[in-house]
């Protein structure tokens, strides 16, 4: 069961990034050697906050490179445990 799901997944990124090089008229291949390190790091640990660092990283050797003044990153996180809202600062 979980070789089926594995499979469908990668399936499913393929049409994916298929798609979208067809839509941008741009080489796929490019965009999964660029932003491989933040996939791999999506899929180890299942955590989108995780991989922000990553990604944005990767984005900045894309071409065209990512400049500091386009990402908004918020300084204040806010998590939810055991029902009630915490407000910590990052």
């Amino acid at each position: 069961m979980p070789l089926i799901v594995i499979v469908g997944h990668y399936l499913w990124m393929a049409v994916l990034y298929i798609a979208a090089g067809i839509y941008s008229r741009s080489n796929p291949l490019d965009v999964v050697k660029n932003y491989g390190p933040a996939y791999i790091t999506a899929i180890g640990t299942m955590s989108s906050a995780a991989t922000l660092a990553v990604a944005l990283r990767c984005a900045k050797k894309s071409e065209p490179p990512l400049r500091d003044d386009m990402v908004y990153l918020p300084s204040e996180r806010r998590e939810c445990r055991a029902g009630r809202l915490w407000r910590r600062s990052v």
